[in-house]
């Protein structure tokens, strides 16, 4: 998991529930870094200190990656997370929005180790259900739900500030200034 942002955060979560294991979350931010729940099967590394393939390879006794999500939305690191995923028939799915030209040789990164790419964004799940994908926007959205009124995702540690919501221009604005400087930002109007 390349990107421990609010959607990051919620894949590592998610992915852990899912029965993942081991969910290795990897972030340059002590902020979002410390953010993610410790459990057991959840592991971070800190991608401006620790060699993210080397503690993969450690991580899962060698075997890399099954998956590997792409949260960061930094087109020019793309390229580098696919190192993580295992030497065939991996996954590596978008769930960030990439903004720019990414340099990537398809021959190398997904023909030769058969690598399947997957974009997961709000408009590739289908409109109804079909016995092939039965996960419709309308569905994902009733399971999010039903596990935060079971308890089985806790959103209250991911919110880092709680504002007034006549503070909203200087939030926008320190988030701007450093978007890893907060994760959830609660704009409250009473």
């Amino acid at each position: 998991m390349f990107g421990l942002g609010i959607l990051g955060q919620l894949a590592v979560r998610y992915s852990h529930l899912s029965g993942a294991r081991p969910v290795v979350g990897v972030d340059v931010a002590s902020l979002r870094l410390k953010a993610v729940p410790e459990r057991a099967g959840i592991a971070v590394v800190d991608a401006s200190r620790d060699d993210v393939v080397e503690a993969v390879l450690d991580l899962t006794s060698g075997r890399m990656a099954d998956v590997v999500l792409e949260v960061t939305g930094d087109p020019a690191l793309i390229a580098g997370e696919f190192r993580a995923l295992k030497p065939c028939d991996g996954r590596f799915v978008v769930l960030s929005s990439p903004r720019g030209p990414t340099m990537f040789d398809f021959h190398d990164l997904c023909n030769a180790p058969s690598h399947t790419i997957i974009g997961a964004h709000r408009n590739s799940h289908p409109s109804v259900e079909t016995p092939a994908n039965p996960w419709t926007e309308a569905r994902n959205g009733e399971l999010f739900v039903k596990l935060l009124f079971a308890g089985e995702v806790d959103l209250e540690p991911l919110v880092t500030h709680r504002l007034p919501f006549s503070d909203a221009c200087s939030a926008y604005e320190m988030l701007v200034a450093d978007r890893t400087s907060a994760l959830g930002v609660v704009l409250n109007w009473d």
